[in-house]
């Protein structure tokens, strides 16, 4: 939107005017704003975003100062009026800017209980984090946070990066103990398993988050939820997992029906996290456990294994459209009465590409996470 108008009034004021001399103060002010904008669209692309996320931080915060700069140069020899609106807009971010501030002190308990810590241990090429917060905070599924680590290596040097990471964990009440899935790419990520791998004994840093950040997605108010993942995409579907059988043992979701279907190349990932998914296993017990199944696809495994009876590993890739049929038919759904005619909602949550078509005279409802 900001594009579309900045757009709108470069075409206006050319329009309106015969020359645009770059010696005047005010033009050049509108070519850097302008420049500033336009670079900050560029940068956001997924691709760059995801694979350099510590440099396109530090290169957005950058170009957003040199647009407000441009922008003032812009409006020096305007009318009082127009400057009014930059006054405005500087305000308001320096009020938002101080509520954050004290919002991340609070929640990051610097005054009075001290810093958080981390752990940062490694299985294989797999980093888990355990950040102990100083106070606890409540963190709903899909919610992710920002976390900076203060490692005896970088020092002071690690305070200026900062990534985003999924929050693994969940619970009803406010957690002291958040468990992050780390992937090393480039950057800070790739520092943790540096460092990971350099400890002799395990050791806690010092450590500030912030957030928690995004939206969770309503999970039950379907009878069958199929989770889809991949590699590293397990860490967002686990808290959803925890939260279904949690809701489901406590008789607040009306969720029969849980399957997650994981998606690996290799075994390690799995053998990383499998504390985390024996946790939610454990916590299915209720009416003898038979809601969740967890069906894990390794391309590359020398034999296929289960490792719990609601948890199978299965060499090969997952067929998407079988096991989506099946699941919408209700196949593995236990019902109270066998002529039961109640219809069936299924919630598919993940980042699936749905090839398989439902008829136009199905009678259930499918939803889309």
């Amino acid at each position: 939107m900001t594009l579309l108008l900045l757009m709108f009034h470069a075409i206006v004021a050319q329009m309106s005017s015969k020359s645009f001399p770059l010696d005047v103060s005010d033009n050049r002010g509108a070519v850097l704003a302008a420049s500033a904008i336009g670079a900050l669209v560029l940068l956001s692309i997924p691709s760059f975003k995801d694979n350099f996320y510590e440099v396109f931080m530090r290169l957005h915060q950058g170009l957003a100062i040199l647009s407000i700069y441009g922008i003032w140069e812009h409006l020096a020899l305007q009318p009082p009026l127009a400057r009014l609106c930059l006054y405005v807009l500087i305000g308001a971010s320096a009020l938002s800017l101080l509520f954050l501030s004290c919002l991340f002190v609070h929640r990051n308990g610097l005054v009075g209980y001290g810093f958080p810590r981390t752990s940062i241990n490694n299985s294989g090429d797999v980093v888990i984090l355990k950040l102990s917060l100083s106070r606890p905070v409540l963190i709903d599924a899909g919610q992710s946070i920002s976390l900076w680590v203060l490692t005896p290596s970088a020092r002071l040097r690690s305070l200026w990066q900062t990534h985003p990471f999924v929050v693994a964990s969940w619970s009803d009440s406010p957690l002291d103990t958040l468990d992050l899935l780390v992937e090393p790419r480039l950057g800070l990520t790739q520092k943790f398993l540096q460092f990971s791998k350099s400890q002799k004994a395990q050791k806690t840093c010092l450590a500030l988050f912030g957030g928690p950040y995004g939206t969770s997605i309503p999970v039950t108010d379907y009878d069958v939820v199929l989770m889809v993942a991949s590699g590293y995409g397990i860490a967002a579907q686990l808290p959803y997992l925890k939260k279904l059988i949690y809701e489901f043992n406590s008789r607040k979701a009306r969720t029969r029906r849980i399957h997650l279907v994981w998606k690996l190349g290799t075994i390690e990932l799995a053998v990383a996290v499998k504390d985390l998914l024996d946790g939610a296993l454990m916590e299915d017990t209720l009416d003898d456990g038979y809601i969740l199944k967890i069906s894990i696809y390794i391309e590359h495994i020398s034999q296929s294994h289960d490792i719990s009876p609601r948890a199978t590993i299965v060499k090969g890739t997952p067929d998407f459209d079988a096991i989506l049929r099946e699941e919408v038919e209700g196949k593995y759904i236990r019902r109270v009465q066998e002529k039961e005619k109640r219809r069936d909602d299924m919630l598919v949550l993940g980042k699936l590409a749905l090839q398989y078509t439902l008829a136009s005279s199905n009678s259930h409802s499918v939803g889309i996470g």
